[in-house]
Parts: C-alpha cells; sequence; structure tokens
C-alpha cells in the first residue's frame, strides 16, 4: 500500500496539500496515471509530475509504461509519494534552470519565441561529439545539458551506443571540454534528463521517444523472459539449439550448414531454427540495455561486423545466452540432447528432400 499526496495544481509551487488519498497498489497493473488523475478529479489529458518527500525536483510522467517503471524500480521501497498535475500549457513545477539561469537577463524567459544560441552562457566553445565549433552549428540542433551546449542528434547516438555498451541509462556520462581547457564530467541522472534533455529544443520528442522505448525496455525484459521460460518452453529450445550450433560453428559440419543455409538472416536468425513470427519476436525481444534485441546487437557488436570479425562462438552466443538466459552447461541436459537430435533427424530429411528435388528438376 503506497501513501499518494495530491497536490493542487495552482499551489504546487508551494507544495501546499489540499488532499490525501491511500491508493492500495496490489501490483504494477493498478500504477496508472488514470487513477492519480481520478483520485484528484482532474482532466486525464494533464500532465503528471511525481517525487518523493526527500527529492528535490519533480519527474515527468511519460505514460503508464514509464510511471510502472519508475514504481517497480525507483519507487519500489517508497512510502509516499507526491503526485501533481498541469496543463500541458504550464510550466512544470521545477525551477526553469535553463531558463533563470543560462539565458540573459534581457531574454523575456515566459516567452515562446525560438532563443538563439547567442542569447544562452554557456561553458563550452565546442561541441563534445562532433568536435564543431558551436557558433557553426544550426542552433535547432542545440541543447543544453546544465551549462554544455551539445548536438541533441549526436546526442542520440552516444546514448545509444553506451546502452549498447551495458551502461545503464543514469549511469551514462558526459564529458565536455570548457572554455579554460578542463573536462568536465555531466552524470546523465534522472533529474538531468527530466530538466535538460527531454524538454526546451527541437530534439526533445525524439530524444523523449528514445528515453520512453529505454525504459519500456528495460522493464518488460523480465517479464519477457519469463513468460518465454514458462509460456514457450519450444521456442526457448529452439534458441538453445540455435545457441548449439554458434558454439560448435568450428567443430561441426551440420551447424555450419544450418547456419550458413540463410546468408541473408539477420544474426542467422533464419527458418532453420525459427518461423517468421518467431523471428520478428526475438529480434524486437527486449534486453537490459533498454535497447530491443537487433539493435543491441547492431550497436554491441558494430566493430566486428564492420570489420568482417564477427566470431559465431565467442561473439554473438554469448550474447544471445546473456539476454535469454541460456545457461553455460545447457549442453549437458538430457532434454536438450534429446531435443537436438529430434532436430537434426527432421533437418536432414528437409535437406536430403531438397536436394532430391533438385536433382529431379535438373535430369
Amino acid at each position: 500500500m503506497t501513501i499518494i499526496n495530491l497536490l493542487s495544481e495552482n499551489h504546487a509551487g508551494i507544495e501546499e496539500i489540499i488532499n490525501t488519498a491511500t491508493l492500495t497498489i496490489n501490483g504494477l497493473e493498478d500504477v496508472n496515471v488514470e487513477a492519480f488523475s481520478n483520485a484528484l478529479n482532474v482532466n486525464f489529458d494533464y500532465v503528471c509530475w511525481i517525487r518523493t518527500p526527500k527529492e528535490e525536483y519533480w519527474l515527468i510522467i511519460l505514460d503508464d509504461s514509464h510511471l510502472k517503471f519508475i514504481f517497480s524500480t525507483y519507487y519500489v521501497n517508497c512510502e509516499r509519494i507526491f503526485v501533481v498535475f498541469r496543463s500541458k500549457g504550464q510550466p512544470s513545477p521545477n525551477t526553469n534552470f535553463s531558463d533563470t539561469t543560462f539565458l540573459n537577463e534581457n531574454v523575456n524567459v515566459t516567452s515562446n519565441q525560438k532563443l538563439s544560441l547567442s542569447t544562452a552562457s554557456v561553458d563550452n566553445e565546442i561541441e563534445p561529439f562532433t568536435q564543431t565549433p558551436l557558433k557553426e552549428l544550426d542552433t535547432s540542433e542545440i541543447m543544453i545539458i546544465e551549462n554544455i551546449a551539445v548536438s541533441w542528434s549526436s546526442f542520440s547516438d552516444f546514448i545509444t551506443s553506451k546502452l549498447g555498451e551495458g551502461v545503464s541509462l543514469f549511469n551514462i556520462t558526459l564529458s565536455a571540454e570548457i572554455r579554460n581547457g578542463e573536462i568536465v564530467m555531466i552524470q546523465l541522472t534522472r533529474p538531468t534528463w527530466t530538466r535538460y534533455i527531454l524538454r526546451k529544443h527541437e530534439g526533445a520528442d525524439t530524444l523523449l521517444e528514445l528515453f520512453v522505448s529505454t525504459c519500456e525496455n528495460k522493464m518488460n525484459y523480465e517479464i519477457e523472459l519469463k513468460k518465454l521460460n514458462k509460456e514457450n518452453s519450444s521456442l526457448f529450445y529452439k534458441i538453445q539449439i540455435f545457441v548449439n550450433d554458434l558454439l560448435t560453428f568450428g567443430s561441426s559440419e551440420n551447424a555450419r550448414s544450418r547456419l550458413k543455409e540463410d546468408p541473408t538472416a539477420k544474426l542467422f536468425l533464419s527458418s532453420v531454427y525459427f518461423n517468421e513470427e518467431e523471428i520478428e519476436y526475438l529480434l524486437n525481444f527486449p534486453t537490459t540495455s533498454g535497447l530491443p534485441l537487433s539493435r543491441f546487437f547492431d550497436v554491441a557488436l558494430a566493430d566486428k561486423i564492420v570489420s568482417h570479425k564477427l566470431c559465431s562462438s565467442h561473439d554473438l552466443a554469448p550474447l544471445i545466452q546473456q539476454v535469454f538466459n541460456v545457461r553455460k552447461d545447457f549442453q549437458k541436459d538430457k532434454g536438450f540432447k534429446n531435443t537436438l537430435k529430434f532436430f537434426e533427424k527432421n533437418w536432414k530429411k528437409r535437406r536430403d528432400s531438397r536436394y532430391e528435388m533438385k536433382s529431379n528438376i535438373m535430369k
């Protein structure tokens, strides 16, 4: 059971609690923005912000999936949470740091007009990702994180790369050289995302989509993994057979033949092992990185793929085992051995049938 303190929209700035509701949460399925809005009797289309009593800054809630992710991770042990709703046209409950700190005093911070980069007091002269002087960049490409101006499109690629390396979203660190030559480090914490990265620049919607999909994938990973093991054991056995072939590529002629049968298959995920629906499911399978499997592999194995040095047993197989929680000693299981024998028997029948058909055509 969690105590939800609902704050008045008009008094959120001074945090005057006008109502307290006790919501019984039996599971993540009970956590949704509509429940909060109904308790406060506000428009469901309003923007929801939450924080714990110990937190200084409010966190914007993007959707129900984002809210569930927050409750299942950062707020899992919280007994009290503040919630406030604001209409989409209103400013956030947080202080607008990018307005009050980084803009010249003569700029009307409540204006809706776009501000040029020259009005921002930033600490760097060179964009950290492209190493391009800021004055040479299109201002629509710039966003400001704390006192550092960066290219939001390059920032998106940077985040994806770090996720592929296994760095969690809120542990990623941005480094930039400032005017005096020093290197500053900015950890991209949750408040940093909500205060700077997800608002007030041209790429905010793009980065919001990346943020939401990352949170959703990370949250859904354990759920999908349990479903795969408990509800779809036949597919899990197919994954084990696939991993076995990757591991024995160098020593098994049959494994090599199966993996090479469809050279166009992404990551060797071909009809030899899976049907089309299963392949699509696996390529979109969430990972702990926050990226879907296909994107995670593109990033994690980029150097190997480009250099044509991808090793099935040393590079690809371990990642497949990691994502789908395939034990290292699975090949010793009696159940797997029997399944592999049955699979190979059927595969050889299909192969021989194709050879016979080709021979008849040639005659």
